[in-house]
């Protein structure tokens, strides 16, 4: 496979992935963590797990370490993949279909259809593919010319799983109506039915004879049938609310599945009794693939990890931290150190040198903000609507209040350290708050107007909080305010949807990522734009000016980082760094640059590289 990720002209290898050049340090355990939701996973001919993710991105992986081994950006519209069963090709579809071979990323070719597809899969031997689609119809193509063979008809719902007999004879199909329907492919013919879902199919597998057949539902339960006679022979419950995945073992002993919530469970199904499980994934494991002997599965789900685990103990082959999704906040504490903040809650101190995990912080809470003061005092907001100020990230906070009574999403800190500013965002409101003693002294209503507040900061050296955030459906797409947080006064107000804003260090500037994919940066004194950025067509979420104000970065979905002077505000460097970027901070003495990313992991940059 090639690697086909942009990089610098000389990627280095960090965490057992090539990356580069210009990362010093990664924050984070990089194996097996994609950068976005898996779509699709199987295990290759020579052993290699293969995955798709979101996005359209190719992988593949050496299963025994975890490590990244190659990827390929293949397409970034479709939303419905499959694997061939040898691995050696992959099936996209949208409003048509689309087959790439896995060992180079080429594009073997496209098939329109008007409809949407909604699931996929491969015959055994690869010259069929199955597609269902929102009209409530299958087809089944030749694979290698895409010839229309036949159009399935039966279900009253869009079809939501579809999987070859291993003698490619047979198809079973389910759909939204919750019925399975086996089908003779040759003739194109209903054979029977399967009823007794209670909620929508997820997936479907068949043994390796072919006389039983597994079905994954959402109605907790993992059915296996009698094909032929349409019966029921086992209900294997137990699962969380949805199961979304399910497979035999290729000698049929065991059924391997996994649920909504994150668990992974190989079942002796025979006897309904479960031989191993394991708590694969913090979020919702999706898909899984057993490798050819039957001695491994890899998982995958909505938290951008694969999992690598036994059979049949369920027993993790590689100790990865699973406990990790995106990051969503970050702040450099004190001299060396940052604070991390992920997706499911978890408060993190790590050292920018050794890229080590230092400890945790307020274990009893999930955190959704963090932000810092150049002393490195720390502020966290939390689902619960507490807000804490810690001293030490791995140590009891010196205070902790009830902030709202909604998640404290947004936290910012005056740099003087004599305010503490808060958003739930959703309801437009900012409170600000004395520090020392949790007292509130303002609250904002509608900080923006009409919307949801994405950003707050504060100016440097003024009493001065910046509210950003968009009300996408009211005929305007949100505003930046400026309130003067000591006279209660509204001192500026741009008309612009914004997910990120932060001043320059000398006060002059405000910038703002838009909606429209773009920076704006405005000279606060005339209210007028000195520069408007276009970086690309991927969303940006992360904006910074280094603490020297010599130059200002900008990092978004399109995974690449790129630096502005601001003299002229000319861009004076761009790279790559492999993953989507969800937030961007300089260290307080400007030597290092910090990134949030989706992968789960920061990455640490040196100032030499972003001059």
């Amino acid at each position: 496979m090639v690697h086909a990720t942009t990089v610098s002209d000389a990627p280095v290898r960090l965490a057992g992935r090539l990356l580069s050049p210009e990362i010093t340090q990664v924050l984070g355990d990089l194996r097996g963590r994609v950068d976005g939701d898996v779509m699709a996973l199987s295990f290759d001919q020579e052993g290699n797990v293969l995955s798709i993710e979101d996005g359209g991105v190719l992988r593949q992986w050496d299963p025994k370490r975890g490590n990244l081994i190659q990827s390929v950006t293949l397409s970034e519209v479709e939303t419905c993949w499959a694997f061939s069963h040898d691995g050696r090709f992959v099936a996209s579809g949208s409003t048509g279909l689309t087959i790439w071979n896995t060992s180079e990323g080429e594009l073997l070719g496209r098939h329109e259809d008007r409809t949407w597809m909604t699931s996929l899969a491969f015959s055994p031997d690869s010259t069929l593919l199955a597609s269902g689609h929102d009209d409530f119809k299958i087809r089944i193509w030749n694979a290698r010319n895409g010839r229309l063979i036949h159009v399935l008809t039966g279900h009253t719902d869009e079809i939501s799983a579809i999987a070859f007999s291993a003698d490619g004879k047979r198809l079973a199909t389910a759909a939204e109506d919750r019925l399975v329907y086996i089908w003779d492919v040759k003739l194109g013919h209903t054979i029977s039915k399967l009823e007794g879902h209670t909620d929508r199919v997820d997936d479907l597998a068949w043994s390796p004879t072919g006389h039983r057949i597994a079905s994954a539902g959402w109605d907790t339960s993992v059915r296996v049938w009698d094909p032929k006679k349409s019966e029921l022979l086992a209900l294997l419950n137990g699962q969380g609310e949805c199961v979304h995945a399910v497979e035999f073992t290729p000698d049929g002993k065991w059924i391997v599945c996994a649920d909504s919530n994150g668990f992974v469970r190989i079942w002796d199904y025979a006897n309904l009794k479960i031989k191993g499980e394991i708590k694969a994934h913090v979020s919702a494991a999706r898909h899984i693939a057993i490798r050819p002997d039957g001695k491994e599965v890899v998982s995958g789900g909505t938290d951008r990890a694969l999992r690598f685990i036994k059979v049949p103990s369920a027993e993790p082959m590689i100790d990865v931290e699973s406990q990790r999704t995106t990051i969503v906040s970050l702040a450099p504490t004190k001299q060396g150190e940052a604070a991390i903040v992920h997706g499911e809650g978890t408060l993190t101190a790590w050292g920018l040198r050794k890229g080590n995990e230092i400890g945790q912080g307020l274990p009893n809470q999930t955190v959704l903000s963090v932000a810092s003061t150049p002393d490195g005092r720390v502020v966290a907001g939390t689902m619960s609507g507490h807000v804490a100020i810690l001293d030490d990230v791995t140590e009891s906070p010196t205070r902790i209040w009830q902030g709202q009574t909604a998640p404290v999403k947004l936290v910012a800190f005056r740099p003087d350290g004599r305010e503490i500013a808060t958003s739930a965002s959703v309801d437009g409101t900012v409170r600000i708050w004395n520090p020392e003693d949790g007292e509130p002294t303002l609250i904002i209503p509608l900080a923006i107007g009409e919307g949801t507040v994405e950003a707050i900061a504060y100016h440097p050296t003024l009493p001065i909080l910046a509210a950003a955030g968009v009300r996408l459906g009211l005929g305007a797409d949100g505003a930046i305010k400026l309130w003067n947080t000591e006279t209660i006064q509204l001192e500026r107000s741009f008309s612009t949807g914004a997910t990120a804003v932060c001043f320059s260090p000398n006060g002059r500037h405000i910038a703002a990522a838009t909606l429209q994919n773009m920076v704006l940066i405005w000279d606060i004194q005339n209210g007028k734009v000195a520069a408007n950025i276009e970086c690309s067509d991927a969303s940006i979420n992360a904006i910074a000016f280094d603490p020297a104000g010599e130059f200002f970065v900008v990092g978004g979905d399109d995974t690449g980082i790129r630096v502005w002077e601001t003299k002229r505000w000319r861009m004076t460097a761009s790279f790559d760094i492999d993953t989507r970027i969800k937030f961007l901070s300089f260290t307080a003495d400007g030597k290092q640059l910090i990134t949030g990313n989706s992968n789960s992991a920061s990455y640490v940059i040196g100032r030499e590289s972003l001059r």
